[in-house]
């Protein structure tokens, strides 16, 4: 699915509002995130793209500061133990990678990582 940016609410907005440096809040572009059709879509795109826009790191998308996002994507790594058996089970059944990482709200990265992680495991038993 792709994602029409034409209809984000930033996109009439000063760039600079996003990105305001080290004695700005980004409180006016959090504002402006709040009332956009894209908040979700573009706080995935900032976590799954190595938060970088236009070659810029940093700055608030999808609502979210840097420091937030870092969070995120953090607390996303944190595969519990009991997940990974259901990763693999899902995997089995033909689900796609990123339907499992949206079923569970992790990183497509991480439900890799679990199933190169059982493949190897898979190996090296055989």
């Amino acid at each position: 699915m792709t994602t029409n940016w034409q209809q984000a609410a930033c996109r009439d907005h000063n760039l600079e509002l996003w990105f305001p440096g080290k004695n700005g809040n980004g409180c006016e572009a959090k504002r402006i995130c709040r009332t956009c059709p894209l908040r979700a879509a573009c706080l995935e795109d900032a976590i799954n793209s190595g938060d970088t826009y236009a070659g810029i790191r940093g700055g608030i998308r999808g609502g979210k500061s840097a420091e937030d996002r870092r969070r995120i994507a953090a607390a996303r790594k944190r595969v519990e133990p009991d997940r990974s058996a259901d990763i693999i089970r899902l995997h089995r059944k033909r689900w796609s990678t990123k339907s499992i990482a949206i079923r569970y709200g992790i990183n497509v990265d991480v439900v890799c990582r679990v199933l190169r992680a059982h493949r190897e495991a898979q190996a090296g038993a055989a």
